[in-house]
């Protein structure tokens, strides 16, 4: 498919939010991968509650920016895994839908989450 190129000029600036800039962005992904590294050291020893609830911390760290939505889901996705693994999910399900609740950019990703693992209990 041969589309014409679309002229940048017209597409508008990304907002980095009120005070953010790019660094504060860039630092607050440095400190993400960090603690998804750690959470997932967690899981690969078996610890799979204390690897969830990390991956919780994280995305909840990661929240200062829309742009790290992204990897914030990648954190809730293997939260739940985690408990599913530690057979938790059930017990666990109201801190992910507190999760959707206070991180709407995430919410669809969530209850997708939720409906493969739990179906619609």
């Amino acid at each position: 498919m041969n589309v014409p190129p679309i002229p940048l000029d017209i597409l508008g600036a990304v907002p980095f939010g009120t005070d953010d800039g790019i660094e504060k962005v860039r630092q607050a992904t440095a400190a993400l991968e960090r603690a998804f590294a750690h959470a997932g050291a967690l899981y690969d020893r078996g610890d799979h509650g204390q690897a969830a609830e990390a991956f919780m911390n994280a995305a909840r760290a990661a929240r200062t920016h829309d742009l790290l939505a992204p990897h914030r889901t990648a954190c809730y996705r293997n939260a739940a895994k985690a408990w599913a693994r530690a057979g938790a999910i059930e017990e666990k399900r109201p801190l992910l839908d507190q999760a959707a609740r206070e991180d709407p950019l995430c919410a669809n990703e969530i209850h997708a989450i939720l409906e493969i693992l739990l179906g619609s209990r």
